[in-house]
């Protein structure tokens, strides 16, 4: 009783807290800025920290930033005055 039980082969990572490492459910891909759109309606950007002069090389160095759309930015007119905001 218990136990895992893989449907594909298991793929588990360096872990430098345990020897045994972590199994990785997700390898994602191009495909994971349209995942974050799809699920939370914000737009992703992608920072890639690749810079070998301070050792930066390899793979794992993205970082994906993603920003919500504040009430203010919703209530913007397209010239940039807030819907209902006095203009003086």
């Amino acid at each position: 009783m218990g136990g895992i039980t893989h449907l594909m082969k298991p793929d588990y990572r360096g872990n430098p807290i345990d020897a045994a490492g972590f199994l990785l459910i997700t390898e994602w891909g191009d495909e994971r800025c349209d995942f974050v759109f799809r699920s939370s309606g914000m737009t992703p950007t992608i920072l890639n920290f690749y810079d070998p002069r301070f050792g930066l090389k390899g793979e794992f160095l993205d970082v994906l930033m993603s920003r919500k759309t504040s009430a203010a930015d919703l209530l913007a007119e397209p010239s940039g005055h807030q819907v209902g905001a006095e203009i003086s």
